[in-house]
């Protein structure tokens, strides 16, 4: 029969194996009180796990779960823990899908929030971490920095298409297509492109799409480019760009693509402001069908990515390269698809369907 601190230890270790790496326990105190055992018994239970590595005793502070290194990395018992590295900037609806696949699949899940202006070196927070899910533009500077850590990664973007880098992308270029063809096809022969975002290679796919499908229509797009960096405000530099149009006279276009959804909701409110009716005299589309975009006046129509697919794509490639896949790379696209709402709709006036 163990030892009554041994059948401690192993009670404290199921508890252990349940909690994130670095949680703070109860104090001995505590622990003696709730399992009506003497300060001694506690004492010797916390000397075994520690022996076993699986807690970290600091003076003063207290008392630590870990992860033992004894453990294999496939034991089930323990919960491996996936670092998701977001934007400053970044909206988090599909941070928090992948966060949410993550639970409901027993991993544990750390966000960690990066600025674009800083040495990509400072992005990863110092601690323990099984897998990485970089949501938002990686640059090119920043794989030497993940590969040192010898976890599996999957990025996010079109770029990573001939690197070896495990990646989720969208058809960004044809989001550029759907749009050109959605505004033509509606019968608007005057048409532009406002670029509110930094020109990552999915957005340069998404410009490159829609000019082609522009001019292999007949029409010749006219593009403002807000010139962004990360960490400038789009929505600002948006509404500044469209304010500018209306410095010699009214808007010269019946037809607008907004690379973001943020531009978009930028331009309808230059356009309220100016008295230009939306959609009777200028058409308006974006794309990301962020959440406030239904509730604009009017609902913007956009173009979006099924969310929740390309948030278990992220965790479906981790598993994979848990299961042991050994394949050069795993990359899964997903195509977008037109949310028609009351933004769009055929030119009123003749002159502008010539």
């Amino acid at each position: 029969m163990k030892a009554k601190h041994e059948q401690l230890a192993e009670r404290l270790k199921a508890t252990i194996l349940k909690a994130e790496p670095g949680t703070r326990l109860p104090s001995v105190r505590q622990i003696a009180r709730k399992s009506r055992v003497s300060h001694l018994t506690v004492s010797r239970a916390m000397d075994l796990l520690e022996d076993q590595e699986f807690v970290l005793r600091r003076p003063a502070l207290g008392i630590f779960t870990a992860r033992p290194r004894g453990k294999r990395a496939d034991d089930r018992s323990l919960k491996r823990r996936i670092l998701l590295l977001v934007p400053d900037d970044w909206d988090m609806e599909i941070p928090l899908l992948i966060r949410k696949t993550l639970t409901e699949r027993g991993f544990l899940s750390v966000l960690q929030r990066y600025d674009m202006r800083e040495r990509p070196g400072r992005w990863l927070p110092r601690l323990t971490y099984d897998g990485i899910a970089f949501v938002g533009f990686c640059p090119p500077e920043m794989l030497p920095e993940l590969r040192k850590r010898n976890v599996p990664f999957v990025a996010q973007g079109v770029q990573f298409a001939h690197t070896g880098v495990d990646h989720t992308c969208g058809d960004e270029r044809m989001v550029g297509v759907m749009a050109a063809r959605h505004l033509v096809e509606l019968g608007h022969r005057r048409v532009a492109m406002l670029v509110n975002e930094p020109r990552s290679p999915d957005i340069e796919e998404r410009i490159e799409g829609f000019s082609i499908q522009c001019r292999g229509m007949g029409v010749e797009p006219t593009v403002f480019d807000c010139a962004m960096i990360w960490g400038d405000d789009h929505r600002r530099r948006a509404k500044e760009m469209i304010e500018r149009q209306f410095k010699h006279g009214r808007f010269p276009h019946t037809g607008l693509f907004a690379v973001g959804d943020a531009g978009a909701a930028s331009a309808l409110q230059v356009f309220y402001e100016h008295h230009v009716r939306v959609p009777q005299e200028v058409s308006v589309i974006g794309c990301g069908n962020s959440p406030e975009s239904a509730y604009l006046c009017p609902a913007l129509t956009t173009l979006a990515f099924d969310l929740h697919d390309r948030a278990r794509a992220f965790v479906d490639i981790l598993e994979q390269r848990f299961a042991g896949d050994r394949s050069p790379q795993i990359a899964k696209m997903f195509a977008p698809h037109l949310i028609e709402r009351k933004s769009t709709a055929p030119p009123t006036n003749r002159e502008d369907k010539s």
